[in-house]
C-alpha cells in the first residue's frame, strides 16, 4: 500500500511539473506575441488559422504582362490573335490533367512531341508506382501571358494560369496519399506555348509550305509579309498559325 501512495505521488508530481512547464511556455508564448505582434495568443492562433483557410480558398497572383505583349501577339499573328492563344493555353494545361487522369497521353490537345514524352513519362512513373493522380473541380481563376519572344522561323508565348482544384493521389489500395478530396488548393502553373516549323511537321506530318508562291523562296514565317524579299511579288497570309503546348509546370 505504501509502494502505491509512492508511485501515485510520483505520478502527481510529475503531471504538476507537466502543468508548470505548459503555463510558464504559454506564458512566455503570451509575452513574446505581446511584443512583436501586439496580440495575444489566441488572438495569434486565430490569425495563423485565417492565414491557412485564405491560402486554401483565395486566387495566387500571377505575373501578367499581357498589357505588353499582346499588341505584339496581334500584329505577329493576326489571324490568331491573343484571345484564342490565351484559351489554348488554358485548354492545353486541362488536357494535360485529363490525360494524367485518365493515363492516355492522346486526350492531350495541341502538344508537341517533346510535352507528349514528359506526360507519358509521368503517367508511367505512376502506373510504376500503382498510383493514380486525381485533379477534381478544376477552376481557372486567370490567366496572362508573363514573356513572349520571337525569330523569324520560332515563337514562344508563356502563360501563366492561377487556378483552383482538388488534386490528391491514390495509391492501388485506395488509400489517399497526397492531397486531398475535400479541401481546395489554389495553384500556378506555367504553360509554354511554341510555334516552330519544323516541330509542327514532326508533330502532324501535314506539308506546309511557307514559299513565295512566284519564285519559291522561303518566306518568313512569323509576322504578315507584304512582299517577297527576293523576287518582290505580293504575298498573301501564309496558312494558320500552328502553336504548340510544349511544357508546363507548377511554379506555385
Amino acid at each position: 500500500m505504501e509502494g502505491l501512495i509512492i508511485v501515485l505521488g510520483l505520478i502527481l508530481a510529475i503531471i504538476i511539473t507537466v502543468v508548470i512547464i505548459v503555463l510558464v511556455i504559454k506564458s512566455k508564448l503570451e509575452r513574446l506575441t505581446r511584443s512583436t505582434l501586439n496580440m495575444g495568443l489566441g488572438e495569434t492562433a486565430n490569425m495563423l488559422m485565417k492565414g491557412i483557410k485564405e491560402e486554401a480558398t483565395l486566387p495566387k497572383s500571377i505575373s501578367n504582362m499581357t498589357a505588353v505583349y499582346k499588341p505584339q501577339i496581334e500584329r505577329d499573328f493576326p489571324q490568331l490573335g491573343y484571345a484564342a492563344m490565351q484559351t489554348m493555353a488554358e485548354n492545353a494545361l486541362l488536357s494535360v490533367f485529363n490525360a494524367l487522369e485518365s493515363g492516355d497521353v492522346d486526350k492531350l490537345t495541341n502538344a508537341s512531341s517533346k510535352l507528349s514524352d514528359f506526360v507519358q513519362n509521368r503517367i508511367d512513373d505512376f502506373a510504376g508506382k500503382e498510383t493514380k493522380v486525381f485533379f477534381d473541380s478544376v477552376k481557372i481563376h486567370k490567366s496572362g501571358i508573363s514573356s513572349y519572344k520571337k525569330t523569324d522561323t520560332t515563337a514562344e508565348a508563356v502563360f501563366e494560369i492561377s487556378l483552383e482544384y482538388l488534386f490528391y493521389t491514390v495509391s492501388g489500395s485506395g488509400k489517399v496519399e497526397s492531397g486531398s478530396k475535400e479541401t481546395l488548393q489554389q495553384a500556378v502553373y506555367q504553360l509554354v506555348l511554341s510555334y516552330d516549323q519544323q516541330e509542327y511537321l514532326n508533330t502532324t506530318n501535314i506539308v506546309f509550305s511557307s514559299n513565295c508562291p512566284n519564285c519559291g523562296a522561303p518566306v518568313s514565317a512569323i509576322g504578315k509579309n507584304k512582299q517577297c524579299p527576293y523576287c518582290g511579288s505580293g504575298l498573301t497570309e501564309i496558312a494558320d498559325r500552328i502553336w504548340l503546348a510544349n511544357s508546363y509546370k507548377l511554379i506555385k
